[in-house]
């Protein structure tokens, strides 16, 4: 008689039945990964917001393929798919050495897709559907917050930034709107029979929720008692020697006489400020922030921002926090507080400090009311890399319910209000250009719920990962040490 091996029965159960679909094969998928990879790079465009509720819909058909190894590489080609167009001008930067970076933003959705088919088998359908969106925003976080090539760009949170969503920014944050947008697609890939219907009808909904709230891209300012508006205005500017930016300033001073306070951007100064600001500031009663170098010892420096006030002083200053990663950007901050200006306090950070969640909650923490950003986005890095920037500000204006003014060197500088509308900007340009807005103070910031969970989602991930590796670490040790009692 001849014995055959059978599938236990409760393997066969966590395959199949428990899930919404069979198995599917790389070459069905085929089509549904170009549809996802068009999706994401859709919602980037004005009024096309709604394709990204479609995109973990399709990117989560990834996870039903019959081998963690098929999941990883499909993953891996949708992520280079969906991040080398994006960073583009990563090339720019850093030629060749740009399609490592873009291995290293990829991988990310590759390890995404294999740990979700992984879970898909272990749990069976239902008990999956909880921990897919936990299970995105980890992944997010980490590789947004918590090592060292750390990068907050190309995410879903990151694309809505003009959707007009900003109650949701308020109370879910940038990470969890992300996972937000997962909890439809789970159900409906994870669950069965009604659920899945359910967890289609919400991301429709959600589709067309985010395709009814698309907004424009500037917005009138709100009103608010004098005493809690400040008057900004800025210089967009690439380095200049002090004597000539006096002049600049000037221009500035004479097109928006009412301005109360000037912000120049990041590293407009090659030192720290010296008599002509200092000068300038006392004949025309003005107060300035202005970037540049502080000088430490062997040849080391801070990228800082100075405020000078009314008088002429240096009262405030604040380094940079977080240095860009590959760049001679200086040492980073060895402290963080807020300035506590005439209007209020005021949190200032210094360019890429702002895409950091962890960076500038400490800020709104110490009771920011308000945020200054200078920021330097060199000229060649393209328009297309200053766009993605500009992104930013408007969320954390949102998430925090605070006003901030964002000062670039070439574009797009911004004053964005404390719901998240650009109420006043400078475009992406060559030459001098100039802007101005009011922010109303209106009271400190409050972090959104995503600071708690986006942490927890990580220790979650990083829980399940171990174990589903568990398994195979354990059969590795107990083939090791049964291989001497089997060759004995």
């Amino acid at each position: 008689m001849t014995m055959q091996w059978r599938r236990p029965q409760s393997i066969r159960y966590a395959a199949t039945k428990g899930s919404a679909s069979a198995d599917l094969s790389p070459w069905t998928l085929v089509p549904i990964a170009i549809a996802s990879v068009g999706a994401f790079h859709g919602a980037w465009r004005p009024g096309m917001s709604w394709l990204m509720a479609l995109f973990p819909l399709l990117l989560l058909s990834a996870t039903r393929l019959r081998t963690v190894r098929q999941s990883f590489y499909l993953g891996l080609g949708l992520g280079l798919a969906i991040v080398a167009p994006q960073l583009r001008f990563f090339w720019s930067i850093f030629g060749a050495a740009a399609i490592v970076l873009w291995l290293v933003v990829a991988i990310w959705y590759a390890a995404f897709a294999a740990t979700g088919q992984a879970l898909h088998r272990r749990l069976a359908g239902v008990w999956t559907v909880p921990l897919i969106p936990a299970l995105w925003m980890g992944f997010e976080f980490f590789r947004s917050e918590l090592y060292y090539l750390r990068f907050a760009w190309i995410t879903p949170g990151h694309a809505l930034a003009q959707a007009g969503i900003s109650p949701v920014y308020h109370w879910l944050g940038m990470y969890g709107v992300g996972a937000f947008l997962f909890i439809g697609p789970s159900l409906f890939w994870f669950s069965r029979h009604g659920g899945r219907w359910l967890g289609l009808a919400v991301t429709l909904i959600g589709a067309a929720a985010l395709g009814v709230t698309e907004t424009r891209p500037l917005a009138p300012a709100s009103a608010a008692s004098p005493h809690r508006i400040v008057q900004v205005a800025g210089a967009q500017i690439e380095s200049m020697p002090e004597h000539h930016l006096v002049a600049v300033l000037d221009q500035l001073l004479a097109r928006y006489p009412a301005t109360q306070l000037c912000v120049l951007p990041e590293y407009t100064l090659d030192g720290a400020p010296g008599g002509d600001l200092m000068s300038w500031c006392r004949a025309h009663r003005q107060y300035l922030v202005v970037g540049g170098r502080e000088l430490l010892e062997n040849g080391r420096f801070r990228n800082t921002a100075w405020v000078i006030d009314a008088s002429g002083d240096i009262v405030f200053r604040q380094a940079k926090s977080v240095p860009i990663q590959f760049f001679n950007d200086g040492e980073a901050a060895s402290n963080q507080a807020v300035w506590s200006s005439p209007w209020g306090a005021l949190g200032i950070a210094i360019c890429y400090d702002l895409s950091y969640t962890r960076v500038m909650d400490r800020l709104v923490r110490q009771g920011a009311e308000a945020l200054l950003i200078p920021t330097m986005d060199s000229l060649s890095w393209g328009a297309h890399q200053h766009a993605l920037h500009a992104r930013i500000a408007p969320i954390r204006a949102a998430e925090y319910g605070i006003p901030i003014c964002r000062s670039a060197s070439s574009g797009v500088s911004q004053v964005v209000d404390r719901e998240g509308s650009i109420t006043s900007s400078a475009p992406f340009c060559e030459e001098v250009a100039f802007f101005a807005g009011s922010l109303q103070v209106d009271g400190p910031g409050r972090l959104p719920i995503d600071r708690w969970l986006a942490p927890a989602a990580t220790v979650i991930t990083a829980g399940l990962i171990g174990w589903l590796v568990w398994p195979l670490i354990s059969r590795q040790t107990c083939l090791g040490t049964a291989s001497p009692r089997i060759l004995s």
